[in-house]
This record gives C-alpha cells, structure tokens and sequence, in this order.
C-alpha cells in the first residue's frame, strides 16, 4: 500500500479504491449543503465517502456538511460514535491544523499535530480498520509482535490522543494492523499489547502470524468464508 507509506494528494482515494473496489458512482457535488466556511478537502471527503455503496466509517464518523457550526472559534467535523471524544478545525485559520478534546470533560481543544487532509486519511484508514470484514487478533508479547509484524511498516502520521497514544497502525501488502495497549484482565501477565490484523478477504490473512503458536481469534462477517481458507483454522469468535 504505497498510498500509505509516501502519502500525496491522491493517497485518500487510492486507498479506498483499493480498499472498497472501484466508486460505484461518481462524486455529486450537488449533494452538498454547508452552512460554514468549510476547507476543500473536508467536502472532498465527503463526496469521496458518497461515491461507495460500502460503510466506511463505523467507530467515528464525520459530521455532516449540512450539521457543521461555529462555536468559540472551531468547527467540530469528526465525532465518535459514543461522544466521547471531538475534533475541530479553527474556523478563521488557513492551515487546517487539527485539534481534538474530550467533551465528557469539556476540557479545550488541543493541536493534533495533524492537518485536514492527513486527519481524514488517518481516520479512513483507522475505520477501515475497526469495519474490516476480515479479521484475526490474538494478545501477544514483545518477541511475537517482532516476528508477526517483521513485513509492515509504520503509518506515518502521528499517533493519536484517542482511542490512547499506544495505539498504531501498521501496513502490510494488501492488510493493515492495528496495535492496542493490551486489555484490562488480559489472559498473560507478559503481554504487552493486542494486535488486530485486518484484510478484505481470509486469503489475505493466511500467512500472518504463522510464525509460532499464537492463539488467533478469527472474526469475519463472512464466517464460513474462513472455513474455505487453506490454513487450518480453530474455533473463533463471532
């Protein structure tokens, strides 16, 4: 995934294609309703999201152009689903930088480090991630995430204050991995994180991780899918 790893202006569309298929329809500017001054690249995005059948985002989601407003200064344009956690844009900047807060806690807004283009490609990628229809994760320790991840690189841009800053993203040929501060009450004493990796068919997840003996939790929306893989595959949660 070359889009990813020396990210352009066209990094955005080339992964969704890659990732979705090709647009079933094309971007209908038409569509758009915007009450606020908004950046090119937020309606970008939005007409972009528009041209697929497929859900891209489930975790987060953009707040419709129609929905934006000005308050104290920022345009709020991103959400979780839970509202537990905000993102903006200044509304009388040029550069589009980023900013993110908690709103449970009404604590202010705070610089991602990232601009809008780079935000809205990490977001697609991290949702891409969370409704991936293809899955397996297993909680693993230092030794294991060295091997299983020895054929990705970094995504690069910067981490996020959500869901924790000791969340990555990975990428690999064709799948994505998504590195998780390891869950409370987790099974090993010794591992030190959980690792999703994420593909659009099993075929793509076959030779991850087969390294050594990790106990791998399958998921798919597909599930019997899994059971047309060549790799020998143990029972699996839904």
């Amino acid at each position: 995934m070359e889009e990813l790893l020396n990210i352009s202006d066209d990094s955005l569309i080339r992964f969704m294609t890659r990732w979705y298929g090709p647009p079933s329809k094309s971007p209908d500017s038409t569509s758009i309703d915007c009450r606020v001054s908004a950046s090119r690249n937020l309606m970008k995005w939005h007409q972009l999201a528009g041209c697929w059948d497929a859900e891209i985002t489930h975790q987060s989601s953009a707040v419709p152009l129609s929905e934006l407003a000005e308050k104290n200064g920022f345009i709020e344009f991103w959400v979780e689903s839970q509202g537990c956690w905000s993102w903006a844009i200044s509304s009388d900047a040029e550069d589009f930088q980023v900013f993110d807060r908690d709103p449970e806690i009404e604590e202010a807004w705070a610089p991602t480090s990232e601009n809008l283009p780079d935000f809205l490609l990490h977001a697609t990628v991290y949702e891409a991630i969370i409704g991936a229809p293809y899955s397996k994760g297993a909680e693993v320790d230092f030794d294991q995430l060295g091997v299983i991840t020895k054929r990705f690189k970094r995504f690069p841009l910067p981490a996020w204050r959500w869901p924790s800053l000791q969340h990555r993203i990975l990428v690999g040929e064709d799948v994505l991995a998504l590195i998780s501060p390891k869950a409370e009450g987790g099974t090993d004493r010794d591992t030190i994180c959980q690792l999703r990796v994420v593909g659009g068919s099993p075929g793509k997840l076959a030779s991850i991780g087969d390294e050594g003996d990790i106990p791998w939790v399958y998921r798919s929306k597909d599930e019997s899918a899994f059971r047309q893989a060549d790799e020998p595959i143990p029972d699996f949660l839904s």
